[in-house]
């Protein structure tokens, strides 16, 4: 029951959905994220029957493009059955590959102290109720979509388009045909009269066109912000899903040196390690793995906490790692994520009208740039932005994953719940690497064009793209391999973590 009631609560409440489907048999969870793809299609149908302005019956066109739709794909199905079986088969396992993937993605945001089996059954189980998300989020385009072309139809009704005539055929006749040759000249002749008709009704179009309404002129304001709220939609329902404390028995761990891995069952408190002499108080005691300073951030103050975190995530990782906890589910590292994505946006978002309006000064096109440039601000700047912010938290996510993945291979414990806040408290790292990247970048495509760049290259048979793409990569990689190996040292110092 409470996964039949996921389908109208997974996108509004998903955390009160998690809460009330983690004990819920898989293949039932699997079921309903079945039932939801073919009912996707349904809804397009029906999206486009709506769409259709002027049919005089909605609902009879819908029935229509369903039996029409039905009879084609059995009709297809008859005339090419393993084909369209292989399709099919391909189609699916493709959509589960997918919803495979993104569960592996994600495991980290939600993973406890348990068996890397249960976090995956998990983040699967809430992967596969996102499906059911699908729908609002198309119903949510599509109404955007079909409302802006409803009112685009109906501002052509008061202000109609002149029509134009037809462009001439082109000749169907073979170049070895002996009437080729007079029916291109007569084609070319209709085709010169149709232009000196046709030039000014198009004129006339444009000039009726210019009047529409501001809204009508740029619906893409509208369209690709409501894109971007669907998919962001969907992200925040998934996360907030996997946020859900689990009702999970905690594993037993028994005590070990946080420094050697050496079994303390019975040594005293008092003593040393016999493996590496550290004191065991330091690895069992009351005070130890206090938290990452963001924890405490009330106590100390935000931006002490802030930069007391970041400083050690770099500079001390080993230490850094020491503090956090592991056994213990942690959920202000979410918090320091969310803190830096606004960020993540913004540089994203200025850098793309920055590349466009440097390319434009250097050609001297100023006008150009100030025409295209506003393009670029209102459409691309918010796509590549929002983008941008995606991609930080899937670095994010993946970092902590393969780290995690290593250890649990290694050792065989799950350090997915550490590796997760590692990644976390290194977002700052990622905004400084995004900056470089796309400062360094926007000076590549600078360099690229400048003059000594193409006497230089050009006369010697080099690539300068090639050039100017390496200049640009080899720095950024090595900052991206470099945060790899912060995580993974953090993640290392909770090996044989106590609490």
């Amino acid at each position: 029951m409470p996964v039949l009631f996921s389908l109208l609560t997974a996108w509004i409440a998903p955390r009160w959905t998690a809460r009330r489907t983690q004990s819920a048999s898989i293949w039932a969870v699997w079921i309903t994220h079945a039932t939801a793809i073919p009912s996707i299609g349904v809804l397009s149908i029906f999206l486009a029957a709506i769409a259709q302005r002027g049919a005089p019956n909605s609902l009879k066109y819908f029935i229509d493009e369903v039996q029409s739709y039905s009879d084609t794909l059995l009709s297809e199905f008859r005339d090419h059955l393993l084909i369209s079986i292989l399709a099919a088969l391909g189609i699916y396992f493709a959509v589960e590959l997918i919803h495979l993937l993104g569960a592996v993605l994600v495991m980290p945001w939600g993973a406890q102290d348990e068996p890397m089996k249960r976090s995956f059954s998990s983040a699967l189980r809430q992967v596969w109720l996102r499906t059911v998300h699908i729908v609002p989020v198309t119903l949510l385009i599509a109404s955007t979509a079909i409302g802006l072309n409803h009112l685009h139809a109906s501002w052509l009704e008061i202000h109609p388009l002149p029509d134009a005539p037809p462009h001439p055929s082109y000749p169907t006749l073979l170049p070895s045909d002996p009437n080729f040759k007079k029916a291109m000249e007569d084609y070319q002749s209709e085709s010169e009269q149709w232009d000196k008709i046709a030039t000014p009704i198009y004129a006339e179009q444009d000039k009726i066109l210019a009047m529409r309404p501001w809204y009508l002129r740029r619906q893409e304001l509208f369209i690709v912000p409501t894109v971007l709220s669907g998919i962001i939609w969907m992200a925040w329902g998934l996360l907030r899903a996997l946020s859900t404390l689990r009702c999970a028995e905690p594993l037993e761990h028994p005590p070990q040196c946080e420094f050697c891995g050496y079994n303390l069952t019975t040594m005293p408190v008092e003593a040393r390690c016999p493996e590496c002499g550290r004191d065991i108080i330091n690895s069992l005691g009351s005070d130890t793995r206090p938290g990452s300073p963001w924890e405490h951030r009330k106590e100390i103050g935000r931006a002490q906490a802030w930069w007391r975190t970041f400083r050690a995530a770099v500079q001390q990782p080993e230490e850094f790692g020491l503090r956090l906890c592991a056994c213990k589910p942690r959920i202000d590292h979410r918090s320091f994520i969310a803190l830096h994505l606004p960020l993540v946006f913004l540089i994203a978002a200025a850098s793309v009208p920055t590349v466009f309006w440097i390319k434009a000064l250097q050609f001297n096109t100023p006008n150009q740039a100030t025409r295209v440039g506003i393009e670029f601000f209102t459409i691309g700047a918010p796509i590549f932005g929002s983008l941008c912010a995606l991609a930080a938290l899937a670095v994010t996510l993946a970092a902590a994953g393969k780290v995690a993945f290593e250890f649990v291979l290694r050792d065989k414990r799950n350090l997915l719940s550490v590796s997760m806040q590692a990644s976390a408290y290194l977002m700052p790292y990622l905004v400084f690497w995004e900056f470089f990247g796309a400062v360094t970048g926007i000076w590549c495509i600078w360099l690229m064009d400048t003059p000594w760049m193409k006497s230089l290259f050009d006369t010697r048979n080099i690539n300068r793209f090639l050039v100017c793409f390496m200049i640009w990569f080899i720095p950024n990689v090595t900052i991206g391999i470099y945060h790899f190996v912060l995580v993974r040292r953090i993640t290392r110092a909770a090996r044989w973590a106590n609490k």
